[in-house]
């Protein structure tokens, strides 16, 4: 008798997915984004950093005085004018000068300034076109004061300019000598002419002329037509003309 033993088919076991694989398959997909601690173009610049003209040396904490952007914050009543002075004038001039404050926008006269050797006017531009002495171009400049509290670095001016003034030198009129004697000014004497010279007539041009005589026949023409006009009889419709008839007696 024979028996024939079956053995089951053996088939290999399915080995474990890892997931690690899986997570670098996502990240295959993503783009790394770098993250700056400041925005899009924002943050610090070494080129950002003002840099002074040719010939021009940075002064670092200059001494501000009395012109400090925290001093006219705090203070409503401070004004901040601008003044432009000629480059012969020193600013000790301006001490104890006293001008008149204009009450209109137009430029005008608001003070002098009297030295030995040189003379001074004082001028407040206004808005107007009509500017006897210039200072258009101080019309487009702003003010920047010092910060002490922020280690005396330049900010703009915490409110706009109040006045701009312009100084400017003034002209040398000549004088007259101190032995010349001044005296009024008269009008010349008229001309005096002959009266046997004086006999032009006024007669104006053409008035010499002699007429054209295509213009004299014309007239000669009109004035033919006039009288054979007058001269013409009533017609009775039969072509005949009657006599006049004569008055009875």
């Amino acid at each position: 008798m024979s028996s024939s033993a079956s053995s089951p088919s053996s088939s290999p076991a399915p080995e474990p997915v890892s997931k690690k694989g899986t997570k670098k398959s996502k990240d295959k997909g993503k783009t790394k984004v770098h993250v700056d601690e400041h925005g899009k173009n924002e943050g610090t610049d070494p080129d950002w950093a003002y840099q002074p003209p040719d010939g021009a040396v940075l002064q670092e904490n200059p001494d501000s005085g009395e012109f400090d952007w925290d001093s006219l914050n705090d203070d409503e009543e401070l004004e901040l004018w601008l003044i432009r002075v000629p480059e012969n004038m020193k600013t000790k001039y301006l001490e104890n000068v006293t001008i008149e404050i204009p009450q209109g926008s137009l430029s005008t006269n608001v003070g002098k300034i009297s030295r030995k050797s040189h003379s001074y006017n004082i001028w407040s531009v206004g808005e107007g076109d009509d500017r006897p002495t210039g200072g258009d171009e101080v019309d487009s400049l702003e003010c920047l004061l010092p910060r002490k509290s922020k280690k005396d670095d330049m900010y703009l001016a915490p409110r706009s300019i109040a006045r701009r003034l312009v100084i400017s030198e003034t002209a040398v009129l000549p004088t007259a000598a101190e032995n010349q004697m001044q005296e009024p000014y008269r009008n010349p004497p008229r001309p005096s002419y002959p009266k046997e010279l004086l006999k032009h007539s006024f007669k104006p041009y053409g008035s010499n002329t002699e007429p054209l005589a295509d213009d004299a026949m014309v007239l000669d023409e009109q004035e033919a037509a006039k009288q054979a006009k007058g001269k013409k009889r009533k017609d009775d419709g039969t072509g005949e003309t009657k006599k006049a008839k004569k008055p009875k007696k």
